[in-house]
């Protein structure tokens, strides 16, 4: 079954506004806000975008959804600041640490 609906979307800055999302969200079966509980969680790389798909669970009557979220820019993001931390890191290797000054 594909859970990644690419159209109902949510687009986020981090993490964080994922599960503020959720919580704000009233279960579909039993009306209870803040119930959904994550279950698993999937990274999607579709069509040039990145999305993070939350299979959840109403904690009261076990309703299950899935939210899909698209973290393109957030992704983007991390890969930038990871790829200047390796930078920084490889240029530190280059360094002599037991020689001395």
């Amino acid at each position: 079954m594909d859970k990644l609906d690419k159209d109902k979307a949510v687009e986020v800055k981090c993490v964080r506004d994922e599960y503020i999302f959720i919580s704000q969200q009233p279960c579909g079966s039993c009306g209870k806000i803040n119930a959904y509980k994550l279950h698993i969680q999937h990274l999607i790389h579709s069509e040039n975008r990145s999305y993070d798909v939350l299979e959840t669970e109403c904690q009261y009557c076990g309703h299950q959804k899935c939210f899909t979220f698209d973290i393109t820019d957030y992704f983007q993001n991390l890969e930038k600041q990871l790829t200047a931390t390796l930078k920084d890191r490889d240029k530190d290797e280059d360094l002599d640490w037991n020689s001395e000054t």
